[in-house]
C-alpha cells in the first residue's frame, strides 16, 4: 500500500520534527546508492561478469563438493534473464557458451550447473 503527502504537509513535518527529515535523506542516498551500483553493473561490465555474479547471487549460499557442480534451476526465460541484466536475449545466450567454455557452467534443458568457484573468479574479473 502506498500513501501520498502534499509538499506543504511534507514541508510542515519536517520543519516539525527533524529526525524526519534526517531518515528521509538516509533513505533517499541509501536508494542513489543502490540504483548507482546497478547502473554500473549494467554500463561498466561485460555480460559475462554480469551473468557470473547474477549466478552467485542465485546460488546463494550453496557450497559446491570439491569437484561438483551446484543445480539451479532458474525459472524463468532467457529473454526474461536478459531484461534483468540489460542485455539482448543472443548475448546472454553467447554469455551462457562462453560460461560453459570456461567450465563454470554446464547446461541441460531445464537447468544450469555451476561452478561457484570459477563463477567467482570471472565476476572479479574487470574484463571477461
Amino acid at each position: 500500500m502506498a500513501y501520498g503527502l502534499e509538499r506543504s504537509a511534507l514541508t510542515e513535518l519536517c520543519a516539525a520534527h527533524s529526525a524526519v527529515m534526517s531518515a528521509l535523506v538516509r533513505n533517499l542516498c541509501r536508494r542513489i546508492r543502490d540504483t548507482s551500483s546497478q547502473l554500473e553493473a549494467i554500463a561498466l561490465h561485460p555480460i559475462e561478469v554480469r551473468l557470473a555474479r547474477f549466478l552467485l547471487v542465485a546460488l546463494g549460499e550453496r557450497k559446491a563438493e570439491p569437484g561438483k557442480r551446484i543445480p539451479l534451476t532458474l525459472g524463468f526465460s532467457q529473454t526474461e534473464l536478459a531484461q534483468l541484466l540489460g542485455a539482448s536475449r543472443p548475448k546472454v545466450n553467447a554469455a551462457l557458451g562462453w560460461l560453459e567454455e570456461k567450465e563454470a557452467i554446464k547446461r541441460t534443458i531445464d537447468r544450469l550447473f555451476c561452478d561457484p568457484a570459477k563463477l567467482a573468479q570471472i565476476a572479479q574479473a574487470e574484463d571477461a
